[in-house]
């Protein structure tokens, strides 16, 4: 089953909320926000980003897509990831994201 970019973007902003302390009142943290160059997300951070969604949704995403502007901003997160689910063979297993 794939999920949906909507609840990737909801487990992807909690995930960021929670493991990087970003506070629920910060205006400057939006699900269009660049993680990197806003200061949310560093390097270190990143890897534990790909590892929480490759691992929650069951999917591998591919390098070229790590490095590219749509792995920057949860939006476009979820739209790799809900794509990689989607692939023939990869993801769309069970998972403790919301769906």
């Amino acid at each position: 089953m794939a999920f949906s970019p909507t609840s990737i973007a909801e487990a992807i902003e909690r995930f960021i909320r929670t493991e990087f302390q970003v506070a629920d009142n910060d205006p400057m943290f939006t699900r269009d926000a660049h993680l990197f160059e806003c200061g949310f997300v560093d390097s270190v951070g990143f890897v534990q980003l790909v590892t929480f969604a490759e691992s929650t949704f069951d999917v591998q995403v591919d390098e070229d897509v790590l490095m590219s502007e749509d792995f920057t901003t949860i939006n476009g997160i979820s739209k790799v990831v809900a794509s990689s689910s989607a692939q023939p063979g990869r993801g769309g297993g069970s998972s403790m994201a919301t769906r």
